[in-house]
This record gives structure tokens, sequence and C-alpha cells, in this order.
């Protein structure tokens, strides 16, 4: 069983990049330094809302763990990724070898669920001293209720 320390500290971890770069910060030192870097022009992608789909799509690797964990055979797993996580083929097999490794389906739940429990509980005036609790007190998953 993990510790349910593990579950914040990973949900935390998906939190970063709107924790260290808040509102469209990110979206401009990307289109300045990393593809003005690379001589791309921005085409309009919002990579906030990107990352923010990746994290959501990132549930249904849950799913997939759990059908894995169950004994579906691997094209069962594999179809549940492609369809609902939109990922490539390629992404899948990796996906596959990650979900069928002891103790990889625990991971991949504290991920997801660490994200959701902290997306509530984040979304407050004063989230930077709710990050600072994260990062300086021993708090469990039932501390974080969502904000009011």
């Amino acid at each position: 069983m993990l510790a349910p320390a593990f579950v914040i500290s990973e949900g935390l971890g998906l939190h970063a990049q709107e924790i260290a770069f808040p509102g469209d910060e990110a979206q401009r030192w990307l289109t300045d330094h990393v593809l003005a870097g690379e001589g791309m022009a921005p085409d309009g992608s919002d990579f906030a809302a990107i990352h923010r789909v990746e994290n959501l799509l990132f549930g249904v690797r849950s799913n997939a763990a759990l059908l894995a964990s169950e004994g579906h055979p691997d094209d069962e797993v594999t179809g549940c990724l492609s369809r609902w996580a939109l990922l490539s083929d390629a992404e899948t097999a990796l996906a596959l070898g990650s979900l069928r490794a002891t103790g990889m389906a625990l991971y991949i739940f504290a991920y997801f669920h660490g994200w959701r429990l902290l997306e509530d509980w984040l979304a407050v005036p004063d989230r930077n001293a709710r990050v600072r609790r994260l990062l300086t007190e021993q708090l469990l998953p039932s501390d974080l209720t969502p904000a009011p």
C-alpha cells in the first residue's frame, strides 16, 4: 500500500507547472524561449489547456491499470488507452509495460487521484500559502478538504 503522503506528492508534481508558472507565464516563456529558440512561430496553441487535458486524460491510465490488474488481455488494455487516453501505438506499448510492472498500477493511481485531490484544494486565492503547507507540513489526504 502506498503512503498517503505519496498521493499528495505525486499530485503536487502534476500541479507543478501551474504553481511555477501561474496564469499565462508558461505560455509566454515557452513561446519566447523554446519556440523562438527553435525558430518556430507561435501557432495559437494554449499550452496550459493542453497540459490540463493531459492531466485529465491521465485518469484513463488508472482505468487501464485496473483492467491490467484484473488480468484483461493486452489488446483490451491498449485499446482502452488508445481510444480514451488518445495515445499512439508506441505510447500504448510503453504504457502497457509500465502498467504490467509490479506495483506500477498503484503508482498510476497516486498520480491521477493526487492531482484530483489537490485540484479543488489549491483552487483558492491563498494558493501560495497552501502550496507552502504542502511542502512544509505533514498532511494527509483527509486534511485536504475541497475549497469552500
